[in-house]
């Protein structure tokens, strides 16, 4: 399950998507309205489809809400090697028994259940990528610096403060960028 949900999310996304600074950051179960051209409005957070809805899905019932913890969703997706296929993630998520969902022809919409995909900053590629900045900046103001100046010692000298401060800011935004996932962040969806 969790391959081929790695795989669908990777097809939607374009080949520089593994150099983006954003990636799942969580996974949530959602009961969503589907609109024609397989457009996607969450109506509810987390949800499962109740017990009158069991002829149409299929899942192990639980007594839980979200059967399945969110961080463990996560993992397992980054993770898929870990996933056993008879797990409890498997047994409880919902999916559809016959077709795949569509549009009531009659009311312009369909209600379904599945998850959602919540990007955010990965703060691990932010920071390689700000410390890469500082890091080659801060060599070449050092060689320039001894090459004009005749002062190697000093050149590097000021080269390190640079990289400091650059780093204490890139802390500084760091907790911004925080700050700006915990409000809410990109997000995508699969029904």
């Amino acid at each position: 399950m969790f391959t081929e949900l790695r795989r669908s999310y990777l097809q939607t996304k374009a080949w520089y998507h593994r150099f983006s600074l954003k990636a799942v950051q969580s996974i949530w179960f959602v009961q969503f309205e589907l609109h024609p051209r397989d457009l996607v409005d969450i109506c509810k957070v987390p949800d499962m489809p109740s017990g009158r809805r069991k002829d149409e899905y299929i899942y192990q019932a639980c007594d839980l809400l979200p059967p399945v913890g969110e961080n463990l969703m996560t993992h397992l997706f980054h993770h898929p090697h870990e996933a056993n296929e008879k797990a409890i993630t498997f047994l409880r998520s919902p999916t559809k028994r016959q077709q795949r969902l569509a549009v009531c022809p009659r009311a312009g919409t369909n209600l379904g259940w599945g998850i959602h995909l919540v990007e955010g900053y990965a703060m691990t590629r932010v920071w390689s990528l700000a410390s890469g900045m500082f890091l080659i900046s801060s060599m070449v103001f050092a060689v320039a610096w001894s090459v004009l100046e005749h002062d190697v010692q000093g050149a590097f000298a000021i080269a390190f403060l640079c990289r400091c401060a650059g780093w204490a800011q890139c802390g500084d935004t760091a907790d911004l960028y925080r700050v700006i996932d915990n409000l809410g962040g990109h997000q995508t969806s699969f029904p």
